[in-house]
């Protein structure tokens, strides 16, 4: 029960509020974030069934370490050549009232 709630908690973030993160504070487009979250998932599966056939030929513990370390490189790569946003961490929703309590 308790994987099920966590996965349903995920996909309730990932689906919902990260498309409305990324067009209202981000200010990226609605319909490109959809498109890069779907080609996201059917990239993810496609891992899925890749991976699922190298753990029949290779030691769980090397496959773990190879996959964060690929992790590690491809999120380092992909951040650093985001292009920068103009929206700030103020503009956040929830921020919002915590900025102003604060000053």
């Amino acid at each position: 029960m308790l994987i099920l709630a966590a996965t349903a908690g995920f996909n309730g973030l990932y689906f919902a509020h990260m498309a409305a993160f990324m067009s209202s504070v981000l200010h990226y487009d609605a319909r490109q974030t959809v498109s890069a979250q779907t080609v996201g998932v059917l990239v993810h599966a496609l891992a899925i069934l890749a991976v699922s056939q190298l753990a029949n030929r290779i030691h769980p513990g090397a496959l773990l370490r190879a996959g964060a370390l690929a992790l590690v490189a491809l999120a380092f790569s992909v951040l650093r050549r985001a292009p920068p946003r103009t929206a700030s961490i103020r503009s956040c929703c929830w921020c919002q009232r915590a900025w102003s309590l604060a000053s």
